[in-house]
């Protein structure tokens, strides 16, 4: 009996563990493409669009990308940092808000600032 809620207890962690690892697998992946974007795409507008279109492929949901034209031009480490939290909320909508339209709207304002807005309707 010792030996099976051993076993029991045993295999519950491994579970709990393999289930962590696929996860911390899938996280790294999705930011290896992040930065395989970032790299290949001098545009910012363009790694978006790229971004965008490997999720929709994930996605039920309909994504939206809207920017504004004549964004000002951003360093090439603000640029990293804009595509990977744009694609963060982009994955935190897809796999928590259970929407049908996810729309990403990437604008600037009059004082300069670049404004990025992701909003579902989950």
């Amino acid at each position: 009996r010792t030996v099976d809620k051993v076993d029991s207890a045993a295999h519950t962690i491994i579970a709990d563990f393999d289930r962590a690892l696929a996860d911390a697998y899938r996280q790294l992946r999705e930011l290896l493409t992040t930065f395989r974007l970032t790299i290949e795409q001098a545009d910012l507008v363009a790694a978006m669009q790229a971004m965008i279109a490997s999720l929709q492929e994930k996605s039920s949901a309909e994504i939206q990308f809207h920017y504004q034209s004549g964004l000002l031009s951003l360093e090439a480490q603000q640029q990293v940092h804009v595509l990977q939290i744009a694609r963060e909320a982009l994955l935190n909508a897809i796999r928590h808000a259970s929407a049908e339209v996810i729309r990403v709207e990437y604008q600037h304002s009059e004082k300069g600032e670049h404004l990025l807005t992701i909003t579902d309707d989950g």
